[in-house]
């Protein structure tokens, strides 16, 4: 008898241990599930931001097209400008790139003469300049 009441106990633990372990396989589903639910909401979030991020860019580049047309309409309107003062000197029209001719000399042709320099210790001055010292 005691052989069958240990078994009934035995059992009786089995079947306990059991729903435990169904008990707490169906609280991670529940789990698991609130995940899949919270997942799927931030990607419909994900979704709606991207598609007004999108209509946002759609709406810049309009405004880069609109720029870019009015941009053309003035460098076209200043050059009929530049046509119609061809007398007059336009800042508009200057010589692009015409400070590589005032650059440093590279040529190595020396553009002044040096100058005289000269110190008297007895007054302590310096002279400088382009002139003969007797």
């Amino acid at each position: 008898m005691a052989d069958e009441a240990d078994m009934r106990n035995e059992l009786a633990d089995l079947q306990t241990r059991a729903d435990q372990i169904a008990d707490e396989s169906l609280e991670s589903t529940r789990r698991m599930l609130a995940l899949v639910e919270e997942s799927k909401d931030a990607g419909i979030r994900t979704l709606v931001m991207l598609d007004e991020q999108g209509e946002q860019l759609e709406r810049i580049e309009e405004g880069m097209d609109q720029i870019n047309k009015d941009m053309k309409d003035a460098e076209k309107n200043l050059n009929n400008l530049g046509q119609f003062c061809g007398l007059c000197s336009c800042p508009c029209n200057k010589i692009k790139g015409g400070g590589q001719a005032w650059g440093a000399n590279q040529d190595g042709v020396v553009n002044s003469q040096p100058g005289a320099r000269v110190v008297d210790e007895r007054e302590q001055m310096a002279i400088s300049g382009g002139f003969i010292r007797r």
